[in-house]
């Protein structure tokens, strides 16, 4: 996947073709908007939730896995990246 500074975000993965894309990327504010009305009078809209999740992760550039990142390095695990520092490390976890 890959992410342009004009938005042009490669959908192919999830099987979305130019016009899919064009669809999801104008009308998201409108199903933010929807969903957070369902929730807040308790309408379960789980799926649509999950969905609209996984294509913020899909379409985003960094995503929050320092805690994988944590688990793998108390498990034993190998080296790790950081994208603040250059270099690669690995913790000792007590």
């Amino acid at each position: 996947m890959s992410i342009d500074k004009t938005n042009n975000y490669d959908f192919g993965i999830v099987g979305l073709g130019v016009i899919g894309r064009n669809l999801l990327l104008s009308t998201q504010a409108s199903l933010r908007e929807a969903l957070k009305d369902a929730i807040a009078n308790g309408i379960s809209v789980s799926r649509y939730v999950n969905a609209l999740a996984y294509f913020d992760a899909y379409r985003s550039e960094k995503l929050p896995t320092n805690i994988i990142q944590a688990q793998r390095g108390y498990f034993g695990a190998r080296t790790y990246e950081r994208i603040d520092q250059e270099g690669i490390f690995h913790t000792l976890w007590d």
